[in-house]
């Protein structure tokens, strides 16, 4: 074994010699977090952005709900600014279920209006919502 062979490996606890990363490996992986995480700069420009767009919305919940976003920064970035400046999102929670392109991530439930008001099938149920309708009992 030679000197950077020993450099490279450690001995652990139960004896079995481990291979460490090469530095460079772990130097590059640091890189890429620090390049996907979300600083405070970053989310407090974001934020201002949003503000502006949305002034009735609280400053503080942007943050939160800025913070709270798990999705990479391009994504948050995007879906935020286009969520912010439609009309569809009532509260700054609702920017994660947006899509870069706009569009909701998820689909939404009917309103209480659309419910009231859908066709209905011979049990008084929704067409299409209706157990006894699928099993083919009438």
């Amino acid at each position: 074994m030679t000197s950077t062979d020993a450099d490279r490996s450690a001995w652990n606890p139960s004896g079995i010699r481990a291979e460490r990363a090469p530095e460079s490996a772990l130097k590059q992986n640091k890189q890429n977090k620090q390049a996907e995480s979300i600083t405070s700069s970053r989310c407090m420009a974001l934020a201002a952005v949003i503000e502006t767009l949305r002034p009735e919305w609280s400053p503080t919940e942007i943050d939160r709900a800025l913070a709270a976003d798990d999705r990479p920064w391009r994504t948050v970035v995007l879906a935020s600014i286009r969520g912010a400046a439609g009309n569809d999102i009532r509260h700054p929670n609702g920017l994660r279920y947006v899509n870069p392109d706009g569009t909701a991530t998820t689909s939404l439930p009917p309103t209480v209006r659309e419910l009231r008001t859908a066709p209905r099938c011979q049990h008084e149920a929704p067409s299409g919502a209706c157990a006894l309708c699928r099993a083919g009992l009438e």
